[in-house]
């Protein structure tokens, strides 16, 4: 035994990877932070994000209304946070007790990607190496707090090949109900995700293919799998079937998830072709938002994966492979819906990294990338919240509906609402991406008005075709922000000059003749909109103080000669958004 214990070889390389260990629960826990304080500050989120918030609030019994689009787990686990913010009666719009509990789902997925991948290639330097290049990635910092359906499932499919793996060595009953808990749970936060069990089964069986040696024991074990994903589909199935009984009450029980799945399929069928509307090349075109340095070493990680022989290794590479593919081929993209693989390609990268570990100054040159490009780019993207954009935009608008308890208040919608990012640009081509819709699914749900306190008007030119009353609020907007085809080189969001959104209160108002105009009778420190009567084709007019005696006439088709004195009803705008951003405006 030698008199210095401290000299023992092993020593350093266990002091080594407990550091490799520490600094990654270290980075983990400054990821915690940012996750607290964004659930903290971000009171905003997108169209996934209210939906599944409104069904949190039907699972509670608290609105007859299910999202249909959306799978009901994440709305489960929204659940209490929705039942707490009615507690303490929050604005309707308030989702920061929400975006708590996401950060608690996302920083389990940190954890558990960790684990995972320590699991697979032990605690060293490159599998840390792996996890900073793979997992806090700028898809990561774009989504992570919000309500997400795109990051949490990572962990899902990692998990599902390593526990696929694992029931091909040691049979258990255990790990196959864990398999099929998974699987199904994964097809219940998003539909899409019922591939899992596709991608792992094939995987898994082109593996077997392949393996002479023990090729009947794993058609055996996948054999059971595909057991496990038969089960996995017949609960998803009939959860989807419950769920969906508000939208589809009509629909035999059984086929309501397939009418689902049509209604899905079809939703942009009256916009044109969908290439046009999603860019088919969307993935490739931002590829530096999943790292651009794993995406550089992803490639030899597929090569080293395959050569290396292993099992699980070889599964991880067919699994991520499949999923490209397949999410390649389904028409309906966006950058967010490839943020599940970061924990394969994390698995996948260290080897490289491993191979890149003893050439320092290949390390050290993509070291420097590494601080030059994700880094860099990572920071921004995280930090990009502090903008007070992301803590009033929509609380800011929506203070000014009437509450669900004002009996005498309807609401008038048109258009989707729109509130854009305030960042110049967003993910290429990403039709969605740093823009919140809100419709009037949304504001009827979220603000719990009862049916008949509320109407949709699709079209705003339709507007005068409503016999307003006083009390009444609109809620307009003349166009959705949205990219589309031709998609701009400056990824600019197309969004017209002309667009304008604003909440109004209907208020009879008083206009005095005054030679060739009329004067709103008292001037209004905000905007008053007049509309034209149902019979009449024009323009609005909107003034503070006063209107062309002409114009009021066309938009009224006053007789002649012009009354005096008129009484009308006029929108009375509180908050207005423009193009060029928004405004409120001092009240009488």
């Amino acid at each position: 035994m030698p008199i210095y214990p401290w000299k023992n070889l092993d020593m350093p390389t266990a002091l080594f990877r407990n550091g490799y260990d520490a600094v990654a629960w270290a980075f983990i826990s400054v990821l915690l932070v940012w996750l607290g304080v964004s659930a903290f500050w971000v009171n905003i989120d997108f169209d996934d994000g209210y939906s599944s918030i409104v069904n949190a609030q039907y699972l509670l019994g608290l609105t007859p209304e299910y999202a249909w689009q959306r799978g009901p787990l994440l709305g489960v686990w929204l659940m209490p946070a929705e039942a707490l913010a009615n507690a303490l009666g929050l604005a309707p719009f308030d989702v920061r007790l929400h975006h708590g509990l996401m950060a608690l789902a996302h920083a389990l997925y940190l954890v558990l990607c960790w684990q995972l991948l320590k699991r697979i290639h032990g605690a060293t330097g490159a599998v840390l190496g792996a996890f900073l290049l793979a997992i806090p990635s700028v898809v990561f910092f774009s989504y992570a707090a919000f309500v997400s359906h795109d990051i949490f499932p990572g962990v899902i499919a990692l998990l599902m090949v390593k526990l696929a793996h694992d029931f091909h060595l040691r049979p258990s009953g255990w790990v196959w109900m864990t398999l099929v808990a998974l699987g199904a749970a994964a097809a219940l936060i998003k539909q899409t995700f019922a591939l899992f069990w596709f991608f792992l089964l094939a995987s898994f069986l082109m593996v077997a293919i392949g393996n002479g040696s023990d090729r009947r024991r794993l058609l055996q074990s996948w054999l059971r799998l595909a057991a496990g994903a038969v089960l996995s589909g017949v609960i998803a199935w009939l959860a989807y079937a419950l769920v969906l009984s508000s939208m589809f009450a009509d629909v035999a029980f059984l086929l309501r998830p397939l009418h689902q799945i049509g209604y899905i399929s079809t939703q942009y069928e009256s916009e044109g072709d969908i290439a046009l509307l999603m860019d088919p090349w969307i993935y490739l075109r931002n590829i530096p938002a999943y790292g651009l340095l794993a995406a550089l070493l992803v490639v030899p990680g597929l090569v080293l994966c395959w050569r290396s022989g292993n099992l699980l290794l070889r599964q991880v590479a067919l699994f991520w492979l499949l999923a490209v593919l397949v999410m390649s081929l389904v028409p309906f993209k966006e950058v967010r819906y490839l943020a599940f693989l970061a924990p394969l390609t994390a698995v996948l990268i260290a080897p490289v990294i491993t191979r890149i570990w003893r050439s320092p100054a290949v390390f050290g040159g993509l070291a420097v990338l590494f601080l030059l490009f994700d880094f860099r780019a990572g920071i921004a993207e995280a930090l990009r919240l502090r903008d007070p954009f992301y803590a009033n935009a929509v609380t800011d608008f929506t203070r000014w509906l009437p509450s669900a308890q004002d009996e005498s208040a309807r609401v008038i919608t048109t258009k989707p609402l729109s509130f854009v990012a305030p960042e110049a640009t967003g993910f290429r081509n990403d039709r969605y991406h740093r823009i919140t819709h809100i419709s009037d699914f949304h504001i009827r749900n979220l603000m719990g008005y009862p049916e008949s306190s509320i109407r949709n008007v699709p079209l705003p030119r339709d507007l005068n075709k409503i016999n307003f009353r006083e009390n009444d609020h609109v809620v307009f907007a003349n166009a959705v922000a949205l990219r589309s085809a031709p998609f701009q080189p400056d990824n600019a969001i197309t969004l017209q000059d002309y667009f304008v959104e604003f909440v109004a209160r209907v208020e009879l108002v008083e206009l005095q003749g005054s030679g060739s105009s009329y004067e709103l009778t008292p001037s209004s420190p905000e905007p008053v909109m007049l509309l034209p009567i149902s019979t009449v084709t024009a323009d609005p007019l909107t003034s503070f103080s006063s209107f062309s005696a002409a114009a009021v006439a066309e938009l009224l088709n006053l007789p002649s000669p012009l009354p005096q004195q008129l009484q009308v009803y006029g929108l009375r705008i509180k908050r207005l958004c423009t193009k060029q951003g928004c405004q409120e405006f001092p009240a009488r």
